[in-house]
């Protein structure tokens, strides 16, 4: 009678720690899952972050150059077709725009 009393609670025990295995161990592969998800998030996000840094470095250059005189004389013949009183502009009427 105690041996069948054993087996049937060896049994449980059994079933109870296979059960407890499985459960650790797909909870343990998600977890993994997660990580690996975040790691690239991770990253992306620190490249994001680089890109950011790069064009603020430029911005800044750019703002630099823009207080000199022959910039600011650059961009606006350039961006505002601006010219001095004693220059003439010839336009090439055979010249496509494109």
């Amino acid at each position: 009678m105690q041996k069948k009393r054993r087996k049937k609670k060896s049994k449980i025990f059994t079933i109870v720690l296979i059960i407890i295995g499985l459960y650790a161990f797909f909870a343990l592969a998600r977890q993994q899952r997660e990580i690996n998800h975040l790691r690239t998030q991770k990253t992306n996000y620190e490249e994001k972050i680089q890109q950011a840094k790069q064009e603020i470095v430029s911005i800044e250059n750019s703002l630099k150059n823009a207080t000199s005189n022959e910039n600011i004389e650059k961009m606006a013949r350039e961006k505002l077709r601006m010219i001095h009183a004693d220059e003439i502009i010839f336009i090439d009427i055979g010249k496509t725009e494109d």
